[in-house]
């Protein structure tokens, strides 16, 4: 009993650090390597891990509408035609959903066509809510994060207590690299992502900075 409620601890901090609303950021997430079929009108929730310790996850129903090419990759096949992911989002083929409140570990993909595709994540894949979210601190991160997601496979599929703590371990190691790529007190006014991975200027105006207790809420200085 005393695991499984340090699992539900745990659980609260990834989706209640920050308090969140419309036109608030959201985590950048990373997918784990598979390859999964999808038919006409379906969905598949795909293992998933987040970047931004101290923002809300996003929300079930959220568009994560960017991956960026240099962060991992992620094929989509409609019969012998095979797209990017940043592609296949555009061209409408598929949408990436948060589901956040109800599934930290995972990421919706719909399949918006009348016919079957396959998803295929050949390598960790970072999505983020669209191309203005910061990159820059991910860059130096991301090998690592790689490497650690890209040992897990299909492991971060929550089927039981002990998956659910191998994938909140990875997640914690996640953070930890995360946090080790934040700037250096002299890079403070380069431009570079804050604690949260979102610039000075996504930051909450001064009355947005009251939130409930024991809440994370980032605020300018």
């Amino acid at each position: 009993m005393a695991r499984i409620m340090l699992l539900l601890l745990a659980l609260l901090t990834i989706g209640a650090s920050a308090p969140g609303g419309p036109g608030k950021p959201f985590q950048r997430v990373v997918l784990s390597p598979g390859c999964y079929v999808i038919a006409a009108g379906g969905y598949y929730d795909v293992s998933a891990y987040c970047l931004d310790e101290s923002i809300q996850a996003p929300a079930p129903g959220t568009s994560l509408a960017a991956a960026p090419s240099n962060m991992g990759k992620t094929v989509i096949k409609i019969g012998a035609a095979a797209s990017s992911l940043q592609t296949a989002m555009q061209r409408g083929t598929i949408r990436l959903e948060g589901l956040g409140g109800g599934d930290y570990f995972h990421v919706r993909v719909r399949n918006l066509t009348a016919g079957k595709i396959e998803i295929c994540v050949t390598s960790p894949t970072v999505l983020m809510g669209d191309d203005g979210y910061p990159t820059m601190d991910l860059e130096r991160a991301f090998p690592q994060i790689a490497d650690v997601v890209g040992q897990t496979g299909n492991s971060g599929q929550s089927n039981g207590t002990a998956d659910l703590e191998t994938h909140l371990k990875i997640q914690k190691r996640i953070w930890e690299i995360m946090a080790a790529a934040w700037p250096k007190p002299s890079d403070a006014d380069s431009g570079w992502p804050g604690p949260s991975g979102i610039p000075k200027q996504g930051l909450p105006a001064p009355r947005d900075c009251a939130g409930p207790p024991n809440s994370l809420v980032l605020c300018p200085q």
